[in-house]
């Protein structure tokens, strides 16, 4: 969220300048004198290293400048268009009370694991995307101890054997706790903190995110919005209970993470102070433009404003600020200017990536950090490489206000990728090169790398003045040295419907898209710079996530079941043989029927869809629309390719809230992960741990109920 945006303004010359903020670059770069007429398309980024940090402050300011002119070149073509057509509206009164802020801008046993020398159970692990490449995640074990992220701590319980779980220790997590990594006797947890008392014990000014403050309450009581950062916490988890190792926070918000060994990668995005530009003209009082002349006069007098502001700005101005605290005290942890990359000027959304590295092994070492300026929505990890994907400008389309639409169809959705070396130094992720492709991604599954060869799977949006939908396809490009380049696509894909699934499985890639019914999509890649459609099956329904079976040869997917007319009828469960690429086909489904298992959060993250030995667990929570109760429990099901999808049973959390209100904070009271050790299986609530024998899950052999979080945990920082 922008740091400079109110949320209450409403007035329709700044909802203009959002709208055409995301149309597209337009060629060259505005001055005072003189207006480009705006462009649709995308535009393609490479990152430049800065050299010093005179040098970065300069491409930073080159960047800003062009955003600038863009930003103001675009709003005036949009109000020129809409008074021409008499279409302009909004008044004085509606926009009184505006304060003038930035559209867009600023920018038992120890915890360590079993002592008596016996082996370890066998047990399931974190679902990820690539094999070897660990994800962060709230729950973590290894077997003798589980490792939960509950409320503001990090609870330790002996999980091994299973007729003695219970807890065994609890460290407090500053802020708001994200997720986490256990690991070598360590856990690294990510959180969400307000910066406040760092800033004011460093006498510097807080840097404070407009958008979370506000007045409450009746009269004129207002509270301080928060300087919002990111926490790093290492714990030492040898010992009777957690012991803080490490702490560092940083400006930005957690996208995510990944894990190889003890190199532990951070990505988060903003903290990109593009306040010292403003996108929106300040007035007080009544002294507000009546009439588009009036406010194409003062998006002009905005953009002398701008280019002043520009020249005196200062690398602090732009750049994130970073602190770490050791022995009690906090400091300042300058940037390093060459490890800092900037784009094509005006190429990227707004915003800013901050790749931080943390060698487990060396702790007394601080992380590593990469800039990369524009923000990042999507990370991808293998063992070799890391991929930043980011919107290109005008990713983040709106409507277009009166601006003509060009005659021929354009796509206007671009994604960057930018992407990194990992196997020269780990500690030191190493910029290669980017690439730009049409459309945006889903998710992380639309990304994959595969002996040199980038797959990436994009919905793009195409305009014209007789048009107004989408498509879908694929791209391949490849990584070669210090060069990233454009090998194939394949697009044109179920026209008018969007991406909701993807994976990529050896040489073959499978989507999933959704208007009505759900086609799915098998691509071969064998020939990277010709991808071709194999095969595809059109069901009703659709699928929001797609996991492999052990042959690959199977997917078994989680969605909604539907009917011929695009309407959703419930859960589902699906798997798909694949043996023949050409005629793909369904051969099993399971429909997750109760009086309320309405959602999954395995819907929407794989880490909640937890498959192992051939048993398949995930959380099914809702309302019962009759009796107005709440569920919530953890199913369990036996999964093969010949006998398909058998319900086997749940464990039910229910009985656990009976008494409780869903706390916002923290996603609610349903449980959230379903964890096997050897036989059994362990599902996790906000109110409890139970375990239950696999065979018999609706049966708990032992159970505990975690501490109930107090109220005031439920204040997010963002």
């Amino acid at each position: 969220m922008s740091s400079g945006m109110n949320p209450l303004r409403t007035s329709l010359p700044l909802l203009l300048g959002a709208a055409t903020l995301a149309l597209g670059a337009a060629s060259g770069v505005g001055c005072s004198s003189t207006t480009v007429e705006p462009e649709l398309g995308v535009v393609r980024a490479e990152l430049v290293r800065a050299q010093t940090c005179d040098d970065l402050l300069l491409l930073l300011k080159a960047d800003a400048r062009v955003r600038m002119n863009r930003y103001i070149d675009l709003t005036i073509a949009s109000l020129e268009a809409q008074d021409d057509q008499g279409s302009l509206w909004g008044s004085s009164e509606e926009a009184a009370g505006d304060d003038g802020g930035d559209l867009a801008g600023e920018g038992s046993s120890g915890t360590g694991g079993n002592t008596d020398g016996s082996a370890p159970p066998r047990y399931s692990e974190t679902n990820t995307q690539v094999e070897g490449v660990d994800e962060a995640d709230i729950v973590k074990t290894d077997g003798f101890q589980m490792y939960v992220l509950h409320g503001p701590s990090l609870t330790t319980l002996k999980s091994w054997p299973v007729e003695e779980l219970g807890l065994e220790s609890s460290a407090q997590v500053e802020g708001s706790p994200i997720e986490m990594y256990v690991a070598d006797g360590k856990a690294v947890v990510y959180s969400n903190v307000d910066g406040t008392p760092i800033y004011e014990a460093l006498g510097k000014e807080p840097r404070r995110d407009e958008y979370y403050g506000g007045y409450y309450g009746e009269g004129d009581a207002y509270y301080e919005p928060y300087a919002p950062l990111t926490k790093v916490t290492v714990f030492d988890m040898t010992g009777e209970a957690p012991t803080v190792i490490s702490e560092s926070y940083s400006e930005g918000y957690y996208v995510s993470s990944r894990r190889d060994g003890a190199h532990v990668r951070t990505i988060l995005s903003g903290g990109a102070h593009e306040g010292v530009v403003r996108y929106y003209p300040e007035y007080a009082g009544d002294d507000y433009p009546e009439d588009a002349d009036e406010w194409i006069d003062a998006y002009e007098v905005l953009r002398e404003e701008n280019e002043r502001r520009i020249a005196a700005a200062t690398l602090a101005d732009f750049l994130p600020d970073r602190f770490e605290r050791r022995n009690g005290q906090f400091a300042e942890v300058g940037p390093s200017c060459a490890d800092a990359f900037v784009p094509t000027p005006g190429s990227t959304d707004f915003g800013l990536t901050s790749v931080q590295s943390l060698d487990l092994a060396a702790l007394d070492q601080p992380a590593h950090e990469s800039l990369v300026f524009g923000a990042t929505q999507t990370v991808y990890a293998n063992l070799d490489k890391l991929v930043l994907a980011g919107s290109s400008w005008g990713s983040d389309f709106g409507l277009f206000w009166g601006i003509e639409m060009p005659e021929d169809p354009v796509s206007i959705t671009g994604t960057h990728l930018h992407v990194f070396d990992l196997a020269s130094n780990p500690s030191e992720p190493r910029y290669i090169d980017s690439g730009t492709v049409l459309g945006t991604l889903t998710d992380q599954f639309a990304i994959d790398e595969r002996d040199g060869v980038l797959r990436v799977a994009t919905t793009e949006t195409i305009v014209s003045t007789e048009t107004w939908t989408s498509m879908n396809g694929v791209a391949t490009l490849a990584v070669s040295g210090n060069e990233v380049s454009s090998l194939g696509e394949l697009r044109g894909l179920a026209p008018g419907e969007s991406i909701y699934a993807t994976r990529f499985l050896g040489d073959r890639g499978y989507i999933v898209t959704f208007r009505q019914v759900d086609p799915l999509f098998v691509i071969d890649f064998s020939t990277p710079a010709a991808p071709e459609l194999l095969g595809e099956l059109k069901i009703p329904g659709f699928s929001e996530y797609m996991h492999p079976l052990e042959d690959d040869k199977h997917l078994l997917t989680i969605g909604f079941d539907g009917t011929d007319t695009g309407e959703i009828t419930g859960l589902a469960l699906q798997i798909f043989d694949v043996t023949d690429p050409t005629a793909p086909k369904q051969t099993h489904k399971e429909l997750l029927s109760s009086a309320w298992s309405g959602w999954s959060e395995a819907l929407y993250n794989h880490k909640a869809f937890t498959l192992y030995d051939g048993m398949l667990a995930i959380p099914v929570e809702g309302y019962d629309d009759v009796n107005g109760t709440y569920g919530s429990e953890l199913r369990l099901f036996e999964v093969s390719n010949a006998e398909g999808i058998t319900p086997i049973g749940t464990i039910d959390h229910s009985p656990y809230f009976a008494n409780a209100e869903a706390s916002y904070c923290y996603y609610g009271y349903g449980v959230r992960r379903g964890v096997f050790i050897e036989d059994y299986l362990y599902s996790v609530s906000e109110g409890a741990v139970v375990a239950s024998a696999v065979s018999n899950p609706s049966v708990a052999v032992s159970a505990v109920e975690l501490p109930s979080i107090e109220e005031t945990y439920c204040g997010y920082y963002y």
